[in-house]
């Protein structure tokens, strides 16, 4: 904690200084169609941030030529994006150096050990530390995102070593860099008034990459995926969203772009301080529940962190949706490879199944794992293991009779839900029966197959359900008109359905007036009954509505004159809205 003291008080002082020698000589990043910001802002805070880590390092440091090695390839990467900030450098460049840093890491000893053959630990390792290290430099696409976002993770790797001698480097440093980019944050948090540019990014992506492999036995899953990788998964997820879109759109990868995460999330309707404190809060949710794992079950964390990956799955695949027709429009790009990812995209029935398929294994477990209070018996794990391929069958061939590949998740209702419970109880029964044919159910825990079943009566609907969710959720920020709805019955509900998904209307529901006290302070689609016509003054003054939408054909003459004379005092636009059939006109054979 004393390195995060001086780093971050160190850092107050230096991103100020930095900030003002870049505007005073001009090193200032200009706005470009490429890229978020709009009005030029002073570069080369990635310096101030070397300086301040360097500064709670040296005074904290414990001995060690690993360490000061890593810290040299560090600085080289400070210094070759410092090179790029001022006058551009070819990608090729920068990935040779990246290599070469990684190339000093790994021969100080920072790799895993997942694997028998120390080749293929060393590729794994170089592969790890390069794509860190680029998926932070990618990731600093927005106001303060990159710099929270390694600050969060460089705090829960400090946390996790914290008190273990044989890590007390990894954890002076882990808090010097934090330190530092907390200071940095005062800074760059939207309006930014300084970037760290590609000398900070590079420099804390290597440096965050080679911390999360300083564990001396990361040889399991657990051990070296627990915290590094969760703690990592807001860059990675980013990485993987912007990778795979552009390369099926036929972009380079290499090149800027307002195709992030982050943009994407401000396209759906949120503020750019919204979109980044959303992906700090994942961030926030991945590190401490992979902390919590490492710490208390082994057991426990292959059971959560799966839930995590696939919460990051869904939100990942749901910001893909936005750009694949207008990139493929725009740009040109391989016909097969985007018809590929439409189909995979839209349709989904691939995905489907396969996400089916890690959820099936992931309950299972997790049925296990709450009957056992999550210490299994040596027997159980065997039993798992036997009949796992067999409750993978019987669930597939239960929802495929169930008829759960048929439906669109942005379109849930009750009765889809219905259908994933149906589903869900007959892959458990199916389950037991083909449990009790192969292996008798002998020794077989009877209540792990019930437990099986509601969770995947959860999992398969929380999953399905997640889409529909976001959807409204982000309708009902989007920008439009304030609308008052007359009217709180099913008309009103349909109404409000419309405006929230029909963006052309460009209107917003504020609420609810109906002359029928009974429904005074009810909600329809969370959206307050106010009172009746009579209220509308009261309304009006509390709430500045720009629009009323009439929605029943039941309004009385009174009431109807009522919102009229109400409209035309106001100036306020009165609009019907109406469900209704009409015949379509028969072109005559001429």
């Amino acid at each position: 904690m004393p390195a995060f003291l001086l780093s971050f008080f160190l850092g107050l002082a230096l991103v100020g200084g930095v900030r003002s020698f870049a505007r005073a000589w001009g090193v200032v990043a200009r706005p470009r169609a490429d890229r978020w910001h709009r009005q030029a802002t002073a570069l080369l805070g990635g310096i101030a941030i070397w300086a301040a880590v360097m500064a709670g390092i040296v005074c904290f440091l414990p001995e060690s030529r690993g360490l000061w090695g890593v810290l040299g390839a560090a600085a080289f990467l400070c210094a070759i994006g410092a090179v790029d900030d001022l006058a551009e450098v070819g990608p090729a460049t920068k990935l040779v150096a990246q290599m070469i840093a990684a190339a000093v890491a790994v021969a100080c000893g920072y790799h895993v050990h997942f694997f028998d053959a120390e080749i293929l630990n060393v590729a794994a390792s170089f592969l790890w530390i390069i794509a860190i290290t680029n998926a932070v430099n990618l990731l600093d696409n927005m106001d303060g995102l990159a710099a929270g976002i390694v600050l969060i993770a460089a705090a829960y790797l400090g946390w996790s070593d914290l008190g273990e001698a044989s890590t007390a480097g990894v954890s002076v440093m882990s808090f010097a860099l934090a330190g530092s980019l907390a200071a940095f944050l005062f800074f760059n948090f939207n309006p930014a008034s300084i970037f760290m540019g590609d000398s900070g990014s590079m420099f804390i992506g290597f440096l965050l990459s080679v911390l999360s492999l300083a564990k001396p036995n990361a040889s399991n899953v657990l051990t070296f995926v627990a915290v590094p990788a969760a703690t990592l998964l807001v860059p990675i997820l980013d990485t993987t969203l912007v990778t795979t879109t552009r390369l099926l759109t036929g972009h380079a990868v290499s090149r800027g772009g307002r195709d992030h995460a982050s943009h994407r999330l401000v396209m759906l309707g949120l503020s750019e301080r919204e979109a980044v404190g959303l992906l700090w809060l994942l961030a926030i949710v991945a590190g401490a529940s992979a902390t919590l794992t490492e710490q208390y079950s082994y057991t426990l964390g292959l059971g959560l962190l799966p839930i995590i990956i696939v919460v990051f799955g869904l939100l990942g695949i749901y910001l893909s949706r936005l750009s694949f027709v207008e990139d493929r429009a725009a740009n040109g790009g391989d016909p097969r490879l985007v018809r590929l990812a439409l189909d995979l995209t839209y349709k989904r029935r691939v995905l489907e199944v396969l996400l089916d398929f890690v959820l099936i294994v992931l309950c299972y477990y997790l049925a296990y794992g709450f009957r056992f209070e999550f210490d299994f018996p040596p027997v159980m794990v065997r039993h798992f293991y036997e009949s796992l391929p067999l409750v993978v069958g019987a669930t597939m061939l239960a929802f495929l009779y169930q008829g759960v590949y048929r439906g669109f998740w942005s379109y849930v209702s009750t009765e889809d839900l219905s259908k994933y419970a149906k589903a869900s109880g007959l892959a458990a029964m199916l389950s037991v029966g083909i449990v009790i044919l192969v292996f008798r159910f002998d020794g077989y825990p009877r209540s792990v197959f019930p437990l099986f079943g509601i969770l995947m009566f959860l999992a398969v609907g929380g999953t399905r359900v997640s889409f529909r969710l976001m959807d409204e959720a982000l309708c009902r920020r989007r920008p439009g008109q304030r609308a008052l709805l007359v009217g709180a019955g099913s008309g009103g509900e349909m109404a409000a359905r419309e405006l929230l998904r029909n963006e052309v209307l460009s209107l917003r529901p504020i609420g609810f007036i109906d002359d029928d006290s009974l429904k005074h302070g009810r909600r329809i689609h969370g959206y307050l009954v106010l009172g009746g016509t009579a209220d509308l003054e009261r309304i009006y003054d509390e709430s500045g509505f720009e629009q009323i939408v009439v929605c029943t054909q039941k309004l009385g003459r009174d009431a109807h004159d009522r919102v009229r004379q109400f409209c035309g005092s106001k100036a306020i636009p009165m609009k019907l809205f109406r469900v209704e059939l009409a015949e379509a006109g028969m072109e005559k054979n001429q």
